[in-house]
């Protein structure tokens, strides 16, 4: 009986060849266990493979879940970083402008520099060629500044001397109005008196060759001015002495005069031409006292008189007596 083939009877002739297949069945079998054995080694290696490939296949899911966000993050942040840099040129082309802005004012000022420095040089130039010049002002103000003190004190000089010349003339003004008033009244008797009377003294007074300026003799008149009516005359008396004006008003009052105003020479106090200009401007007539005018006072009455500032007209009498004056303005009014 064959061990590996129970029950089968086995001729001898074939049994070389049963045992030598036996031999090889074995070895086989063997080879089989062994491949079994390899084949069961690779299936679980196979099973182990597939559960890393599970899990490999797993974790590339996860890996692209991960990259799939990550590749948002990135496109965001590439385009973040775009928008920067576009942000970043605009700002580059805007530094660009205004370095060529800056290069063109740095330009400019490099100009204005050299023009100014070129001024600079001729201001020195002329500082230095007008150093000798300011030298020679300075000695020249020296000079003015003593012929200044010179001046001064000689004006003090003058001014005391003005004064002591006004005191003089105050005291010499009133003895010549008290003559003055005198000679009125002694000249209104000779007219009294007659015309040969009159003569006489006219004579006496030539040779005293005072009649122009001291008191100018009017000649004798015949027309009598007893009916010159002064009730609607505006009158006005500019300049003269205090009592020359009283005293001419007195000598009217007879012949109506009611309206009648005063304007004091400008020596006696402030006086403008807007109040000159009041008091005189609608008056009919406007007798000018020589006696006692300031050039102030002239040079407003003249003022007013070229700008037609007056209605009435200017009389300026010869004589500087009240009589006188008065009898000048009948006179007036009667032609």
């Amino acid at each position: 009986m064959n061990q590996n083939h129970p029950g089968l009877r086995v001729p001898s002739i074939l049994r070389p060849a049963v045992l030598l297949f036996d031999g090889l069945s074995g070895r086989d079998r063997r080879r089989a266990r062994h491949l079994k054995d390899d084949l069961e080694a690779l299936r679980q290696e196979s099973l182990q493979f597939e559960q890393d490939r599970t899990a490999l296949q797993e974790e590339v899911s996860q890996l692209r879940k991960r990259l799939k966000g990550s590749t948002l993050e990135l496109q965001q942040e590439l385009n973040q970083r775009l928008a920067e840099t576009e942000r970043l040129k605009q700002s580059l082309r805007e530094l660009r402008q205004e370095q060529e802005q800056e290069q063109r004012r740095q330009a400019q000022l490099q100009a204005q520099i050299a023009q100014k420095t070129d001024q600079c040089a001729r201001l020195e130039k002329e500082m230095t060629t007008s150093a000798a010049a300011n030298q020679q002002l300075q000695t020249d103000l020296l000079e003015i500044e003593e012929l200044v003190q010179q001046t001064w004190d000689e004006n003090m000089m003058l001014g005391r001397e003005n004064q002591s010349l006004h005191q003089d003339h105050t005291s010499q003004d009133a003895y010549f109005r008290v003559v003055v008033e005198q000679l009125e009244a002694f000249e209104q008797r000779l007219r009294a008196k007659g015309a040969e009377a009159w003569q006489d003294f006219r004579d006496i007074w030539k040779s005293l060759n005072l009649h122009e300026t001291l008191f100018p003799i009017a000649p004798l008149e015949t027309v009598n001015t007893d009916d010159v009516d002064l009730s609607a005359l505006h009158l006005a008396l500019v300049g003269g002495h205090d009592s020359t004006r009283r005293g001419v008003i007195e000598l009217l009052s007879s012949h109506g005069l009611k309206h009648v105003v005063e304007v004091e020479p400008a020596s006696q106090r402030r006086i403008s031409q807007s109040r000159v200009k009041a008091k005189i401007q609608h008056c009919d007539l406007v007798v000018v006292i020589s006696g006692y005018m300031s050039h102030k006072m002239t040079d407003i009455l003249n003022n007013l008189d070229q700008n037609d500032a007056l209605a009435g007209k200017r009389l300026y009498p010869k004589c500087r007596g009240s009589t006188g004056v008065a009898r000048e303005i009948l006179l007036h009014l009667q032609e």
